[in-house]
């Protein structure tokens, strides 16, 4: 079996790695381009759409729901409105089955 070395040196943190520097990525699923940077200082910096532009901590929050969907429902009301906080906050509201 293959094992993770899990390393938890703050220098080797996403946001540590990126700070300064986008990357752009493309996804198949969403059939459009998207940049990931390490942080919201970063983000302004870049002068792309905020809807495009993901940070570290959007990143590890839409890795964890898993089902592509869902990912792209939140992807467009990202596009849509520049936010991610406010849109996995609803989606996992509603699969709760409460009030949004």
């Amino acid at each position: 079996p293959a094992t993770a070395v899990v390393n938890s040196r703050p220098e080797d943190s996403l946001e540590a790695v990126l700070k300064g520097l986008a990357v752009e990525l493309w996804s198949d699923a969403l059939g459009e381009r998207f940049w990931l940077v390490a942080d919201e200082t970063d983000a302004a910096e870049l002068g792309e759409p905020r809807g495009t532009v993901y940070t570290a901590s959007e990143v590890r929050c839409v890795i964890q729901i898993g089902d592509p969907a869902s990912i792209a429902e939140i992807h467009e009301f990202k596009r849509r409105f520049g936010v991610l906080r406010s849109a996995i906050t609803k989606k996992d509201r509603h699969q709760r089955g409460e009030e949004s």
